[in-house]
């Protein structure tokens, strides 16, 4: 389906998170498949922790946050397994501020690598072979999508992590709570299950509406 013109989806994403890594494939289907140009945008959010067993059978609340915790892992790498995706240690503790403080540079500076240094980014993280917390790594991928000139090889220097911060704001004020998230039409919509509905408001809402 073509469009008129391009239009605008804002794609809220967390390279720690496993849903953020999920949604990109699909995403990146969606854009492909109704011309969309995607605004690549980084919040980090809380790290679900690894369940701690029950420490008796009256400690009901604490059993229901380990079902809760399995069934997530579960249905992650059900989904993973599906896009042919290996997830490894969900119980990894990344800092990704400054992987994302990158993505605002290049999104400001350079966005038309913007793309292509989310795919990798996700990519080498969940694959185990990048260290999202090491400036030179980072330095690294920016440099194989041809613009290491633009942070001077010392990418610590060139990201503002106030901005991070603020933009981070300005998208709860927003009502977006957590990542992957998506803001198209003015309204939000939290987690790749809601694409079909994007996708037939973006499409000119042929057809019946996704339910």
């Amino acid at each position: 389906m073509e469009l008129s013109e391009r239009a605008r989806l804002v794609a809220v994403i967390d390279f720690a998170q496993p849903e953020s890594y999920l949604a990109l494939g699909p995403t990146l289907e969606l854009a492909r498949d109704l011309g969309l140009e995607i605004e690549w945008r980084g919040m980090t959010r809380p790290v679900a922790q690894p369940a701690v067993a029950s420490s008796g059978e009256s400690d009901r609340g604490a059993r229901h946050r380990q079902f809760r915790a399995r069934y997530r892992e579960m249905d992650l790498r059900r989904y993973a397994a599906v896009q042919g995706l290996d997830l490894g240690d969900l119980d990894r503790h990344h800092d990704s501020r400054l992987a994302l403080g990158v993505l605002a540079q290049l999104r400001e500076n350079a966005p038309d690598v913007v793309t292509r240094y989310v795919e990798r980014v996700f990519a080498g993280f969940w694959a185990g072979t990048l260290d999202i917390e090491d400036p030179r790594a980072l330095d690294g991928v920016v440099a194989s999508l041809g613009r290491g000139d633009l942070f001077a090889h010392d990418v610590t220097s060139q990201v503002d992590p106030d901005r991070l911060q603020a933009e981070g704001i300005e998208l709860r004020a927003a009502g977006v709570v957590g990542t992957p998230a998506y803001l198209v039409d003015g309204q939000v919509f939290l987690g790749r299950a809601h694409l079909p509905m994007i996708r037939w408001l973006v499409g000119g809402r042929a057809g019946r509406a996704p339910i």
